[in-house]
């Protein structure tokens, strides 16, 4: 079987009404910016790092009518094509991108597929393992180190596929077959990479070494998601028996009372949403992303069905689990959920599907509550693929494009961004005068709960519009609670009160401020 090479809004949970009625995610402020790319007729955006830059997907029409598809980078409002300079690739996509700027993706030649790694300007093809013809990517971490497949056709069928999974590191790959890994999900800083046997139980590699995850059965078909920092797993597998699913926590090692290895998460959602054991009642939980705190966070399911009326009754909560203990479960208006994606510090982003058959996105942090993310305007369907640590979430929605003349409905890429109503320009008092050159002293400040990269202040001006003759443009990042600030010297003011103006941005949107200060 190939593995799938898109991402996909699929899963389908299962899922009760409980007592609790659904809390709708609450409104919050985003700036949405449409990417599609490169004129492109639709697109896709698969991940975004922690500096704003998307990777994804384009397909397009040149003007001569001959079909494009290819890998493209956004940044800063312009789109790259990273196949421009390679006349040899026939079309591929862009998959995923380091805090590096590193792009691993996959591109179609002459010879067949390859993956790549693309920095710079510069794109490089992965080799397969000796005795293989192409390669699959999956995923890359910050450290340049590449997951995914070495790929052969089968003997005497051309249509079918032999996969070997693999790391590549400084190009060299390694195959991680040996020991019975077959499909590979997640790589950590670390190099640590979980994955599925061909036995289908969750595994972890490491150093050529691989482990299993449940070596004692406690679930079936168990697949790992996510893995963090310190090594510990994510995930979930069927009840031996059953059709429900349980989500579990695997730990390298004892910790906050748990023992090493795997902890079955979903028993404890059985004995809180149906203690009395009803066979009525399905409860099935997955778990998608683990924080580098250890927080685990997840979707659980229950339905019901009511064999007279023929009516079933389904809910989905999302949750979050950390020391031993379900924390948080916050319903969701979800007839289905979609993939969850999360970051190191525990935000979260994912999709759901409606009764009504509608994807809709949302964000969730413990400071923030449940947020919706909106689509584009007049756009509908949101997949949400992606989010990082400033809090900006990208994929796809369905919206309108024009092409020679027609209007159709298409994929495009987009990314949602937080406005930046907790980003506060803070001016404190004028600290010294000298003649007529006066020094204040800004200090900018995030009170709020979202971790702010690369706030620069673009324009400051005392008493309308007198000119400084120092400004600090870039005052980096600014985590939540915390706050930077400078001194900035003006010429030729007069004494008394003056106005003070703070233009920028960061990178949950626009910043501006408007004060009075008093020039002694």
């Amino acid at each position: 079987m190939r593995p799938n090479r898109t991402a996909r809004c699929t899963s389908l949970v299962m899922a009760i009404a409980l007592a609790l009625a659904f809390a709708q995610p609450s409104p919050a402020e985003y700036v949405v910016t449409d990417l599609l790319p490169l004129d492109a007729i639709l697109s896709d955006a698969k991940a975004v790092n922690a500096s704003g830059q998307v990777v994804g997907y384009a397909w397009g029409q040149y003007s001569d009518g001959s079909i494009y598809s290819c890998g493209f980078l956004w940044e800063n409002g312009q789109s790259t094509n990273l196949f421009a300079q390679y006349p040899e690739i026939q079309g591929g996509s862009a998959l995923d991108i380091n805090d590096q700027g590193q792009v691993l993706g996959y591109c179609y030649t002459a010879a067949g597929v390859s993956a790549y790694i693309w920095q710079g300007g510069q794109l490089s093809l992965l080799d397969p393992l000796q005795g293989d013809n192409e390669t699959d990517p999956v995923s890359i971490n910050n450290a340049g180190q590449a997951i995914g497949y070495s790929v052969k056709p089968q003997e005497g069928d051309p249509y079918a596929y032999d996969y070997r999974p693999c790391l590549w590191q400084n190009g060299a790959a390694t195959d991680l077959s040996a020991g019975g890994m077959e499909y590979v999900q997640a790589i950590n800083e670390a190099g640590q990479v979980i994955g599925v046997t061909n036995a289908y139980a969750a595994c972890l590699w490491q150093n050529g070494a691989l482990t299993q995850l449940d070596p004692g059965g406690a679930l079936s078909a168990s697949q790992p998601t996510a893995i963090n920092a310190s090594g510990q797993v994510a995930g979930y597998g069927c009840v031996p028996g059953s059709s429900s699913m349980h989500a579990f926590v695997w730990l390298p090692q004892a910790a906050c009372g748990l023992p090493a290895g795997l902890n079955d998460i979903g028993a404890q959602f059985d004995a809180l949403l149906n203690p009395a054991n009803d066979p009525g009642l399905a409860v099935s939980s997955r778990a998608w992303c683990i924080s580098d705190a250890g927080q685990v966070f997840g979707e659980v399911a229950v339905s019901s069905y009511d064999a007279a009326s023929g009516v079933e009754t389904r809910s989905v909560q999302l949750w979050v689990w950390e020391n031993g203990s379900i924390t948080d479960m916050i319903p969701i208006p979800a007839y289905s959920m979609n993939k969850i994606a999360g970051t190191g510090s525990g935000l979260v982003a994912g999709s759901y599907m409606t009764a009504e058959w509608e994807s809709c996105g949302f964000s969730w942090s413990r400071q923030s509550g449940l947020e919706t993310v909106p689509c584009l305007e007049d756009g509908e369907y949101a997949c949400l693929n992606d989010i990082n640590e400033a809090g900006q979430v990208v994929g796809t929605c369905e919206a309108p494009v024009s092409v020679s003349g027609y209007t159709y409905t298409m994929s495009h890429a987009y990314m949602a961004s937080k406005v930046a109503t907790s980003v506060l320009p803070v001016s404190e008092a004028t600290l010294v005068r000298h003649g007529r050159t006066c020094q204040v002293r800004v200090r900018i400040t995030n009170p709020g709960t979202t971790a702010v990269n690369n706030v620069t202040i673009s324009a400051i001006s005392l008493g309308g519009g007198v000119p400084l003759t120092s400004l600090p443009l870039l005052f980096g990042t600014i985590n939540p609670g915390a706050s930077k600030q400078c001194t900035i010297q003006f010429k030729n003011i007069p004494a008394g009160e003056a106005t003070l103006e703070i233009e920028g941005s960061c990178s949950l949107g626009n910043i501006s401020s408007t004060q009075q200060v008093t020039a002694p």
